[in-house]
């Protein structure tokens, strides 16, 4: 789902949460997570095929909340 059709979901219905890929490499979701942060939208992380740090899921929490 693109940041995109998140905006248009959301005139039709309100929308709870969304799931995408993230991958921290090329960060392909950033703007859907960040669309999803601002309006209250729970952003759910589909499997990732990396095992993340510490680090990276501190902020990969900060990102989305």
């Amino acid at each position: 789902m693109s940041a995109e059709e998140l905006r248009r979901a959301a005139e039709i219905t309100p929308i709870a949460a969304v799931q995408n890929m993230y991958d921290l490499a090329t960060r392909r979701h950033e703007d859907v997570a960040d669309h999803a942060a601002a309006h209250g939208i729970a952003f759910h992380v589909a499997a990732l095929s990396v095992k993340l740090s510490d680090e990276q899921c501190d902020r990969l929490s900060a990102a989305v909340a």
